[in-house]
């Protein structure tokens, strides 16, 4: 789509790709050159050097000796309202229920419809688990995540029958639907005004460990609610 398109505004543009270049940048964990950036948005190397140059004015991300651009400090007074404060309120009874089942366990929150990983802890005393990456996002259409969020949606007629039974026993349960061979079960926390509509989820590779953990999982999730 053109930037003179009538249906695309070239502000509206412009500020679309500041916002996906600010977002690249702060989830790479080495740093990413303008060539890297330019060719993840897809875009020409110097719309690409105009953005990033913007974003460092603004102290969003920062760029070091070696040339790439990494997040900067003007970032962190950012993150500490809205879900920050929603994500260390959680972090002691997610850290708690983590120890407990000796599994991943992730909160989750609903942001422009898709289920994002706000807080991730995975247990320190077993030898090998699965884990996934904080920030990470998944589609609203698949995912023990994805379905426990939309079960917090009012009830429509299209509604998959997964959904529907996911609603009324307030838990869902899957299996390899985001990563073959894994398993996963998920209750909903709703919303109350100050926090996003969110959900928690314990994510492991052995699928008998789930049998016990619906009641941990329920008192976990009221804790959290509270």
């Amino acid at each position: 789509m053109s930037e003179n398109s009538p249906s695309a505004p070239q502000g509206s543009q412009t500020l679309a790709r500041g916002i996906q270049a600010l977002k690249t940048v702060a989830m790479s964990r080495t740093g990413l050159s303008i060539q890297e950036v330019a060719a993840g948005l897809g875009v020409h190397r110097s719309v690409a050097s105009r953005l990033l140059q913007t974003l460092s004015e603004g102290g969003l991300i920062t760029r070091g000796g070696d040339g790439r651009y990494r997040a900067g400090a003007g970032l962190i007074p950012l993150a500490r309202n809205g879900v920050a404060v929603f994500r260390e309120e959680a972090l002691p009874e997610v850290r708690r229920l983590c120890d407990r089942l000796g599994a991943t366990v992730a909160l989750f929150v609903e942001q422009a419809g898709a289920a994002y990983a706000l807080l991730v802890e995975a247990p320190r005393s077993a030898g090998f688990h699965l884990s996934l990456s904080e920030g990470a996002s998944y589609p609203f259409d698949h995912g023990a995540a994805t379905w426990a969020l939309r079960s917090l949606h009012p009830a429509r007629p299209d509604d998959p029958a997964d959904l529907a039974e996911a609603r009324s026993r307030g838990w869902v349960r899957t299996a390899g639907e985001v990563e073959p061979g894994a398993y996963a079960l998920a209750v909903p926390i709703g919303s109350d005004g100050l926090r996003p509509n969110s959900c928690l989820a314990v994510i492991t590779l052995r699928e008998e460990l789930l049998d016990g953990a619906l009641e941990p999982l329920l008192e976990s999730a009221r804790r959290i609610a509270a």
